[in-house]
């Protein structure tokens, strides 16, 4: 057993495992989006100007705020999302046509995950399929 810990090649199953788990990372992103949250947790600004238009944005999605942006009027900035895998890390940015103005309004911090987010990925997505590699790499 000993040779197969020092022989088990970690960095490559965390890669592994981030390939096959960062698709949960854009649907979280969204979720956030939803919320009209950024990355730090903090509400996206600015506010709507028009108090005509924050009615009809809140009529449609009020777990954002009345007023505050969720960045979804047809979803091609949210179906756009995705994610890209660095060395042990993951990107996340929109292929829309839209993105880098909304990157420019609202900050890069509208990608990514918030605090509670990383732990549930970590937790519900990478955590057991990480740990079934180490034990069918090390025991099997």
């Amino acid at each position: 057993m000993k040779e197969n810990v020092q022989r088990f090649n970690y960095d490559l199953a965390v890669r592994e495992t981030l390939e096959e788990t960062a698709d949960r990372v854009p649907d979280y992103t969204r979720e956030q989006l939803h919320r009209g949250e950024k990355v730090d947790g903090s509400k996206l600004t600015p506010l709507y100007g028009n108090p005509d238009y924050s009615k009809i944005k809140f009529a449609q999605n009020s777990a954002a705020g009345l007023g505050v942006p969720d960045l979804y009027l047809y979803g091609d900035f949210y179906n756009g999302i995705q994610t890209k895998i660095n060395t042990k890390t993951i990107s996340t940015f929109s292929i829309d046509s839209k993105a880098p103005k909304l990157e420019l309004k609202y900050s890069p911090l509208i990608y990514g995950l918030n605090a509670a987010n990383k732990t549930k990925y970590a937790l519900v997505d990478v955590k057991p399929v990480l740990l079934a590699k180490v034990k069918s790499g090390i025991f099997g």
